[in-house]
């Protein structure tokens, strides 16, 4: 598949192919949506997979996780210490993450997974749940066990926005009702 993607990069080809995620990400302009494109490629097989199945499905769910009281352990452990923290803790979420959904660090404490094969609520809870359960398991930095926990926010597209811009509010909403609620949980966005 990645052959066929890098070996087509034409402006056809990619409206052809990635018309869905244009639309999902038509903030980022066509010129944008090119050099994503060829990100992607780059991911290997990862990116192309879910790049594809959108394409092919139409559906995709967004998941914003944001790490609760990471700040403590920068504060008690120092930055290098967070740094690692946030390593093992991408290195978790990958291992229960299936080989379709697309993982990455959006910024400071946060990860986004991008899935694209739905099949509903209850499979949704159970891989935001598996999430949750791997985050809470200890870390040992600098010969101390660290604990923390998770916020996590679900949108569905095209549910629950048909644009980026609004499918990442609403997933951002979910996660910040998840916080309200105490934390170490997941909700779904509803307006």
């Amino acid at each position: 598949m990645i052959s066929t993607l890098a070996s087509e990069p034409d402006d056809a080809h990619l409206e052809r192919r990635f018309g869905g995620l244009r639309r999902l990400y038509g903030d980022l302009g066509y010129t944008r949506l090119r050099q994503a494109r060829m990100a992607v490629v780059g991911l290997g097989g990862v990116g192309s997979w879910a790049v594809e199945a959108l394409a092919r499905s139409g559906v995709a769910t967004l998941v914003l996780i944001d790490l609760d009281h990471f700040k403590d352990v920068n504060d008690s452990l120092g930055h290098p210490a967070g740094d690692l923290l946030l390593v093992t803790i991408a290195d978790k979420c990958r291992s229960v993450v299936r080989e379709t959904d697309t993982i990455g660090r959006t910024g400071g404490d946060e990860f986004t997974v991008i899935a694209t094969d739905y099949v509903g609520a209850e499979d949704l809870s159970a891989r935001a749940q598996r999430l949750l359960s791997v985050i809470a398991e200890p870390v040992v930095l600098g010969g101390r066990e660290v604990y923390v926990t998770a916020s996590v926010g679900i949108a569905v597209y095209p549910a629950d926005g048909d644009d980026a811009a609004e499918l990442v509010a609403h997933a951002d909403v979910a996660m910040y009702r998840a916080k309200a609620l105490g934390k170490n949980r997941f909700e779904f966005y509803s307006a």
